[in-house]
């Protein structure tokens, strides 16, 4: 998803199945809503499969695929031969400032994959290598999010694989980016989102035991908050088992809003599962 405000939200997706020949499914959609009515527009192609969406007003926005986006300008959607890779997520400062994280990625052979940033200027775009990550032998490196704060101030984040999954943040101060490792392994930083105050919140995961952390980075300090169990009715302690999708600042605070599942037991051995919004109020 990428939104400006209540009255421009861009939603994407798409349908990207094998199966025998004429079963396969293959499309890309994006939905626009104004403040009063959804639009959805439907490609059938490969290129957006896992694509990236971002939108800097309802007159503009762009669908990033393979080596290829759309750019819709108001009117209608135009095609763009960009050539750098595979986008894996997208944020933009303004109209001539917009940021993808992705790369060009070997399926047979991941160690030799490429990742780097990818950036808009409004007139073309252009490559941005990461800063420098000593990666293990046969590892690689998978950018999973990126979001902006500022011009001068936008994060990112990114997993080495395989083996143990060690994380870094990625902070861009309008010159520069830079690598910031998380200090705990095995861990990996699935999305990422500005803390309103010159730091980074991020939802942090642990394959190993499936369990789910927010991670903060601020003045030069990580810190982690255990995922809440409060207000879960009729919960057993320790039986809770979480997934957590997304987090989001709200413009103009410090707050955060999330989204996520629980599973777990009450008293009786009755199973529940719910579909959840988690909100922190520094």
């Amino acid at each position: 998803m990428s939104a400006t405000g209540p009255r421009n939200v861009w939603t994407g997706g798409s349908e990207c199945t094998g199966g025998l020949p004429g079963t396969g499914v293959t499309a890309a959609y994006v939905a626009r809503y104004d403040g009063h009515t959804w639009i959805t527009r439907k490609w059938n192609t490969s290129a957006f499969c896992g694509g990236a969406l971002v939108t800097t007003s309802r007159a503009n926005g762009w669908l990033l695929g393979n080596s290829r986006a759309l750019h819709f300008t108001g009117k209608r959607w135009q095609k763009v031969t960009i050539g750098l890779g595979q986008p894996t997520a997208a944020t933009a400062v303004s109209a001539k400032d917009i940021w993808t994280v992705g790369g060009r990625f070997n399926a047979s052979h991941l160690s030799r994959s490429k990742v780097f940033f990818t950036h808009y200027n409004g007139r073309r775009w252009r490559a941005v290598p990461l800063p420098a990550i000593r990666l293990p032998k046969n590892g690689y490196l998978y950018p999973y999010d990126i979001d902006a704060a500022a011009a001068d101030s936008i994060w990112a984040v990114a997993t080495i694989y395989p083996a143990a999954a060690h994380s870094f943040l990625l902070h861009f101060n309008g010159t520069k980016w830079k690598a910031i490792p998380l200090p705990a392994t095995p861990q990996q930083l699935l999305r990422v989102v500005p803390d309103g105050s010159g730091g980074a919140w991020a939802i942090m995961f642990q394959s190993v035991t499936g369990e789910y952390e927010f991670a903060h980075y601020s003045n030069g300090k990580w810190s982690f908050d255990a995922v809440p169990a409060n207000g879960l009715p009729g919960l057993v302690a320790g039986s809770e088992a979480f997934d957590v999708y997304s987090i989001s600042r709200i413009p103009g605070t410090r707050s955060l809003l999330g989204t996520g599942d629980v599973f777990y037991s009450d008293s009786t051995g009755t199973e529940h599962n719910y579909s959840l919004i988690f909100r922190y109020a520094p």
